[in-house]
C-alpha cells in the first residue's frame, strides 16, 4: 500500500514539473515596458530642456556676471538644438511631449525672477549644477534603453550635458557661488 502511495505522489510531482516547464504563449509585456521607458525618458528630457532654456533666458536678463551669462547662452543654444531633436524623436515614437514641464519649474522660475546680482548668479549656477547632474543621470540610463534610437540619442547628447555640468561647477568654484 505504501508503494502505491509513493508511486502516486511521484507521478503527481512529475506531472506538475512538466506542466510548469511547458512553453505557453502569453502576452509579451516587454514591449510595453520598453515603450514606457522611452516615453518617460522623452518627457523628462523635454521638461529638463524647456526649464533650462527658461532659466537661461532669465539669467541673460538678471545677471551682469560674464561667466554666468556665457553659461546661460551656451545652455540656451545647446538645449534649443537638443529640444528640436527631442521633439522629432518623440513625434516619431508617438509620444506627446507638448506642454511638458518639470515639477519644480514654476517654483524656480519665480525664485530666479525675484533675485538679482550675486544672489541670482548663485541660485542660477547652483540650479544648473543640480539640474545637469540629474540630466546626466537620466541620459546615462537612457543609453541602455531597449529602443536603439533612444539609446543612440542619449549617447549623442550625454557629452554636451557633461560639459554644461563641468562649466557650471567651474563657475561655482571660480566665482565662489557654492
Amino acid at each position: 500500500m505504501k508503494t502505491v502511495v509513493y508511486i502516486l505522489i511521484a507521478a503527481t510531482m512529475l506531472s506538475s514539473f512538466t506542466a510548469c516547464n511547458r512553453s505557453r504563449k502569453s502576452k509579451n509585456y516587454n514591449n510595453v515596458a520598453a515603450a514606457d521607458s522611452t516615453s518617460a525618458f522623452l518627457k523628462s528630457a523635454v521638461a529638463f530642456g524647456n526649464a533650462e532654456v527658461k532659466y537661461g533666458s532669465i539669467a541673460l536678463q538678471n545677471s551682469k556676471n560674464s561667466s554666468v551669462r556665457a553659461l546661460a547662452k551656451m545652455i540656451i543654444a545647446d538645449q534649443t538644438d537638443l529640444l528640436s531633436n527631442l521633439h522629432k524623436l518623440a513625434s516619431k515614437k508617438g509620444v506627446n511631449v507638448n506642454g511638458t514641464t518639470s515639477e519644480n519649474e514654476a517654483y524656480h522660475l519665480k525664485s530666479l525672477s525675484a533675485k538679482t546680482a550675486s544672489a541670482f548668479d548663485k541660485e542660477y549656477v547652483q540650479l544648473a549644477v543640480t539640474d545637469h547632474e540629474r540630466a546626466v543621470k537620466l541620459f546615462n540610463t537612457a543609453q541602455n534603453d531597449p529602443d536603439a534610437e533612444v539609446s543612440d540619442f542619449a549617447a549623442k547628447y550625454i557629452t554636451q550635458l557633461q560639459e554644461h555640468l563641468k562649466n557650471a561647477n567651474a563657475i561655482c568654484q571660480s566665482e565662489g557661488l557654492k
